[in-house]
Formats: C-alpha cells, structure tokens, sequence
C-alpha cells in the first residue's frame, strides 16, 4: 500500500511521511459504482440504437480504456477516470 500512497498521496509534515485522505480514499472506491449506475441507465439507450451485439462492443471498448487509464495512470484524477470508464 505504500508504494500507492506515495504515488497518489501527498506529503504530510506533521507525519513525515505520505498520506492519503480518507475522502480521496472512497472516492477511488465508489467511483467505479457510479460508471456502473451510468452504464445500466445508458444501455437500453445503446441497445435500443445499434443492438445487443453493438452494446456489447461498446461497453467492452470502456473497460479497455478504463484499464489502460488505470494501468498508466500517473495522477489521481486519470486513475479516477480510469475507475469511472471501467465501471
């Protein structure tokens, strides 16, 4: 955990050491549930205009391109982004 915490966190005197808050720390977690409720409502639409196998398509090209923004990501905001896509 610390080698994440060193690269996402920030430096913190009073502690001498890296840390991460609490709010940044559920945030990185509960965002995927967010791409998950915005995937389920926009996929009638999806499927509605290009069908089932086209949704399919689609969703997949998100969790590629989540994975590969988590994968390389070297800031918060991408690794967040990265969270959102896949969900």
């Amino acid at each position: 955990m610390e080698p994440f915490i060193k690269a996402y966190g920030h430096y913190d005197n009073a502690t001498g050491g890296y840390v991460l808050s609490s709010s940044i720390q559920s945030l990185t977690t509960s965002i995927i549930n967010v791409g998950e409720l915005v995937g389920a409502v926009s996929s009638y639409l999806v499927d509605d205009r290009i069908g089932r196998r086209g949704g399919l398509f689609v969703s997949s090209t998100f969790v590629v391109l989540g994975v590969i923004f988590q994968v390389s990501a070297d800031k918060l905001a991408l690794l967040i982004v990265g969270r959102l896509l896949l969900g």
